[in-house]
Order: C-alpha cells, then structure tokens, then sequence
C-alpha cells in the first residue's frame, strides 16, 4: 500500500512523518507524495485532500474525513463543525491535546496499537520534538545561539521549507539521529547564512520592538529582515504576550506567542481565542492568523490583541 503524507509545515509535521515512515517501512508499505501545509491553506484544506488518488495520512494538521490515519493535539484542528460533529476516534484516527507534540503522539499510537518496536533515534525524534513544539527551552539566549542538533535542524527548516515538503529530510530523519544530519554540507552552507540573518534581526528587533504594558509588538512587514522568533523575550524577558506582523505571500498574518518562562501570566488560550474571533489557530501559548488581506486590517487585529491581552 502508498500513502500521501500531509503534515504542518514545521519541525514536528516532519518528525511525525518520519516516525510514521518508519513504520510503514517495516511493514512493507510505501510513501507516494509528501505535502507540508500551513494554516493560510485552511480555504484549500478539503480540495487539496481529496485530489489524492492514494490513501491519506495527515499530521499535526487539520482533520479531514478522508484520513486513512489522522494524528493531531490541536484544539483547532476542526475547519467544519459537521466535521467534528461527526468524527469518531480510534486507532487510526487520534486526536489528543494532551501530548506536547504531534510525533510522541504517533509514536505512542503506533507502539500501543499496531505492536511498533520503534529504534532508539526514532524514540530521541520525537523526544525531541516535544522540546521544540513544546517550547521547552532554558532561555531565549539558547534559541538564539543554536548550538544543538535539534535546534539547527529547525532553524535549517525554517529557512528552507518555504516552497519545499523536504522529503529528502524526512526520509533522513526516519534513518539517522539528528547529530548525524547536521553534519551534511548543504545543512551546514544554509546554517552559515542562517547565523547572519539572526544577528541581523536581533539587531532590528531591538531598534524597532513596540511595547505596550504586557504585550510587546514587531512589524516585519516593511523590510526583508527576518524574524528571530524569541528576540523580543531576549529583550523584553518579562513580557507576557508578543505580537508579529509579517508578509505571507501577497497577504500578512500575525504570529501570537505568550512567554514559555513566565507561562503563568498567559491567561488567554491563543489558539482558540485566534480561531473563534479571527478564523485563525494553533496551540494555548502558540498561533497565528493567516490569510489578512492588507496591512491596514492586520494593524487593526494587533490593536484588538493589545487590548485583549493587557486586561
């Protein structure tokens, strides 16, 4: 049997999938197309699934009905109510936000259900993807730094993944531990620029970070400088929300992050807060809003949010 993997577009998705490979490996089973996908393909989401001629896996992504095997822990994972109305969980469709990412999630499944013996970097996969989905990190400074394995492997696929499934990666991290990838060139020539980019936005985040009591605000929208995503708590460290307005394409979204070091000042569940007032999603302390259409409306939703935020 071939499956279509689906997966979010972010170091977890790809962990999943990978842990899932490695099982349909062992049982003879095969891969046919790989597809990383972001919340802005939320309207696409049902045309996209059902153009699939093989059976469809997805992870760490929206459910859709046709799912042969579906793994999530997001609270926003229903785009239609009828949808949740009707899905019914077994061992080929889980969904629990208990776990702190979408790969332990799988691997716990696969090994409870379906007798998977999984190897020993398989298991330090998905460990490791629970630090990273889950924030898990000592500082901000250590985010900057990236001084880990697992850590320049995300940045590797932030940077890379824009218009790419990575398949070639996902197949790497099903065969071999994460300090083994990272020694390969290609990784290493785009860790290099990677390294600059993040001096060059830390330098931007603090001349032009906005603070608004709690809340800190950055618009990334007018220059090309890329975003350093913990800077502003490598500034600010006792913020409680912030805010980032970028470029999607030819649209903007907004990125909404509470503190991971001071979880205790985020009162308000950013993903299904986000979903409910603006059609967005994610997770308690991690979301966003794609698909605005102007600056102007994305300016006025950060508004609403400092407001929000700061009660």
């Amino acid at each position: 049997m071939k499956y279509d993997f689906y997966f979010h577009n972010d170091f977890d998705g790809r962990a999943s999938a990978a842990v899932f490979w490695d099982f349909l490996k062992k049982r003879g089973d095969e891969v046919g197309d790989f597809y990383s996908m972001d919340h802005f393909m939320a309207p696409e989401w049902d045309g996209l699934v059902r153009k699939s001629i093989n059976p469809v896996v997805i992870f760490d992504f929206y459910f859709h009905p046709k799912a042969a095997f579906f793994f999530d822990h997001h609270r926003t994972t229903f785009v239609k109510r009828s949808w949740q109305k009707s899905f019914r969980p077994n061992k080929y469709r889980y969904l629990d936000f208990s776990y702190k990412s979408c790969a332990s999630l799988v691997l716990a499944t696969l090994k409870k259900h379906f007798q998977y013996h999984p190897p020993r970097h398989i298991v330090e996969l998905a460990r490791w993807a629970d630090f990273v989905d889950a924030a898990e990190f000592s500082s901000a400074k250590q985010t900057i730094e990236i001084k880990e394995p697992v850590l320049q492997l995300d940045a590797f696929i932030d940077a890379t993944s824009k218009n790419d499934s990575l398949a070639w990666l996902i197949e790497l991290m099903r065969e071999k531990p994460i300090q083994n990838i990272i020694k390969l060139k290609k990784i290493q020539k785009v860790l290099g620029s990677v390294k600059a980019k993040i001096k060059k936005g830390l330098d931007y985040t603090q001349k032009n970070l906005q603070i608004y009591e709690n809340v800190v605000f950055l618009d990334l929208t007018k220059t090309n400088i890329p975003r350093v995503r913990f800077a502003p708590h490598y500034f600010v460290p006792n913020l409680s929300y912030v805010l980032t307005l970028m470029r999607e394409n030819k649209d903007f979204k907004i990125s909404a992050g509470g503190n991971p070091w001071r979880p205790e000042s985020c009162k308000i569940n950013l993903g299904l807060y986000l979903k409910k007032k603006y059609g967005g999603g994610g997770h308690k302390r991690a979301a966003g809003i794609s698909g605005i259409k102007t600056k102007e409306q994305g300016l006025k939703i950060i508004k609403e949010l400092i407001e929000v935020l700061n009660k």
